[in-house]
This record gives structure tokens, sequence and C-alpha cells, in this order.
């Protein structure tokens, strides 16, 4: 036993080889997010590393709910928050609502001529302005002053202009006519609200049916179940009607009940 000689074989270690990195999904605008891969070797072991290049390059504010146009959003209802218009914007978080150079709270009432900012740290990249339908003088409501201010505007004594003038656009033909200045007065007087809903008319071309108005509500909702009634069979594309929606038919035979 003691001549005995025993040969050894040295095994390298292989270590531990990533290389099928996954997205964690953390970028920002500030800054690049991170990359995962596990060992392809069938370890446990996991390698986390700077994701580059993956920094959001958000340029824009848009919505599926206002309309964003010529640097104004608009179709925006009065008694509307500031949380409630961050929340209808798709960079929800990585904007904020000011008034006079000031940021206002996410509780505050939305009034025309506050400006929401597209933010990449302190750094403005977008600024729009807010249209809120009605308030031609920016104070968050729809009264008399309103009234009067439409009114002159028709009858070219005074001009609105800017967020002012689309203010007082309340059926967003484009121009200040007696119509808008029927529909605030008929809002001050009660008669009518200028605050619960605005009006899209869907073509038959698009969903092979009769056209229909359909009344949305323009300020965020939970979506809920709603009553569809039509006086024929028709496709529908509820995919289009991002905030529960009234429907309004002439004439009715058939109540369909859609959850979406």
């Amino acid at each position: 036993v003691c001549n005995l000689v025993l040969e050894t074989e040295i095994i390298p270690s292989t270590g531990h080889s990533f290389t099928n990195y996954v997205s964690d999904g953390n970028a920002t605008l500030e800054a690049d997010g991170t990359k995962t891969a596990a060992c392809d070797n069938g370890c446990d072991a996991k390698d986390t590393v700077t994701d580059v290049g993956s920094k959001l390059e958000f340029n824009d504010i848009t919505s599926d709910i206002y309309e964003v146009k010529d640097g104004f959003i608009s179709g925006v209802s009065i008694k509307t928050t500031v949380e409630q218009l961050k929340n209808a914007v798709n960079e929800t978080g990585y904007v904020r609502v000011v008034k006079d150079g000031k940021v206002v709270e996410d509780k505050t009432v939305l009034s025309t001529g506050m400006k929401i900012q597209l933010m990449n740290g302190s750094e403005v990249l977008k600024e729009i302005t807010v249209v809120v339908t009605g308030d031609t003088n920016g104070d968050g409501n729809i009264s008399v002053t309103d009234m009067i201010s439409v009114k002159a505007h028709i009858l070219k004594k005074s001009t609105l202009t800017d967020a002012y003038s689309e203010a007082g656009d309340t059926n967003g033909d484009g121009s200040i006519s007696i119509t808008d200045f029927i529909q605030i007065k008929a809002h001050v007087l009660g008669k009518s609200s200028l605050e619960k809903t605005t009006v899209k008319t869907y073509s038959a071309d698009k969903y092979n049916a009769a056209p229909v108005a359909v009344e949305e509500n323009v300020n965020p909702a939970p979506k809920k179940e709603v009553a569809l009634t039509s006086d024929s069979v028709c496709c529908m594309c509820i995919a289009d009607f991002l905030v529960p929606a009234k429907f309004v038919f002439t004439t009715g035979t058939e109540v369909i009940k859609r959850s979406f």
C-alpha cells in the first residue's frame, strides 16, 4: 500500500454564464432600467445589469378621453379635478398641472388656462393648456359672466382668444355662435347642464348599423354595466367606448346588457 500511487484528475469549475437577459420593466424618464438573466448552467444564480438604452422617451401628452390638439386639452367638464385629469392622460405619473407658474394640488378643481406639463425630472418636456367647456374667464365655473362674454364675442363687442375661445365653443363645432350662447344660458338657468356629458356621433359605416348619438361621461369613472337599446340587431365595437356610455336611440325594441 505504501508504494501505491493515486492518480487524480482536476476538473475545472465551469462558473456562471448569463446570456438571456430579460427587461425588469423599471425604466423611467430619468434613467435606464435593469435586466436580469438566470444562469445558463441551470443553477439558481441570477445576474442583474443596467438595461442600457431603455430610458423612457415621452415627448407628448396624449389622452383616450379628452381631445389633445393645437396645444390644448379640451372637452374637460366643470368640477373635474387635477387628479382626474392626470389619470385621464396616458402619461400618468409624469405630468403635473400648474396655474400662474405654481403647481396645483390633485384635489384642485380645474379651470380654463391651467397648464398640464409633461416632466422629465425638473425639465418640462411638453406643456399644453387646459380648456374647461363653458369656462370662458378661467374661474372654473360657468356663470352669467361666461354668458355675457360669449354674447359679446358673437356681437363683436369683445373677443375671446386662445383657450378662452376654445371654452366658449361649447358644442365643439369650431366657432362660437348663438348655439353656444344658448347652451351656456341654459346651464346657468339650470335648464340643462354642460357638466355631465359630451356627445359624439358614430357613423353607420363604422358599425354596419344606423348612426347613433352617444353621450359619454367626460370624467374618468369605473367601468360598469350599461344598457344598449337598439331597434335592430347590430354589431358595435364596445372597445371604442373607453368610459361608461349611454346609448340614445329614437326607438328601441331590444335591450342588450354588456359589461365593459
